[in-house]
C-alpha cells in the first residue's frame, strides 16, 4: 500500500512521494508467515524481528514511523506488549524515528467474525460504575516500559501543555 501511495508502484494512479508523511505499521504475532503455511512466531528460524521490520522500512521509505496497532489475546499479552516495546527501542537505537506505540484494541471485545470474547486489550469489556477494569499485569508492564515515543516531540508536548 505505501508503494501506491508513494507513486512507486502505479504511479499513474496519482501516488506522490509527499503523500507519506508518517508510516503505520501494524504488527501482530501472526504477520509473518510462509506461504499456504502457518504463521512463523518468534523463536521460528525464520522469524525475522521486529526491530528489523521497522529498521528496513524506514531504509526503504525514509519516513518516520508509529506502530499503530499491536496486540495479542490471552495469557501473552504481557510478553507480547514487552517484546514489541523492546524492539521499537531496538529499532529507535538504530537510527528509526519512531513516534508511538498504540495498543490495539484498547478494550477487550466481542470477536469480529464471532461472538466469543477477545481478551486482548488493557480494558475490560465489561463497563461498571467505575468505568472498565484495566488489566493489572498489562498496566504494570506498560508503566514498566515507559512511553515510545520521540523525544523531541515529547519535550515539545511538555512545553505547550499537551
Amino acid at each position: 500500500g505505501w508503494d501506491l501511495i508513494s507513486g512507486r508502484l502505479w504511479p499513474q494512479i496519482g501516488g506522490q512521494e509527499r503523500y507519506l508523511d508518517v508510516i503505520g505499521v501494524n504488527y501482530y504475532y501472526n504477520n509473518q508467515w510462509i506461504h499456504c503455511g502457518p504463521p512463523i512466531d518468534i523463536g521460528h528460524p525464520l522469524y525475522k524481528p521486529f526491530s528489523n521490520i521497522l529498521i528496513e522500512t524506514y531504509a526503504r521509505y525514509g519516513r518516520p514511523l508509529i506502530i499503530a496497532e499491536t496486540g495479542i489475546e490471552g495469557e501473552r499479552r504481557v510478553a507480547w506488549y514487552s517484546y514489541v516495546s523492546s524492539q521499537a527501542r531496538l529499532a529507535m537505537r538504530a537510527g528509526v524515528p519512531l513516534e508511538g506505540l498504540c495498543l490495539y484494541p484498547i478494550a477487550d471485545h466481542p470477536g469480529w467474525d464471532d461472538n466469543r470474547m477477545c481478551q486482548n486489550g488493557l480494558l475490560s469489556a465489561e463497563v461498571s460504575i467505575g468505568g472498565r477494569q484495566a488489566d493489572a499485569a498489562l498496566s504494570s508492564a506498560i508503566r514498566r516500559d515507559g512511553p515510545i515515543s520521540n523525544p523531541i516531540i515529547t519535550q515539545a508536548a511538555r512545553l505547550t501543555g499537551l
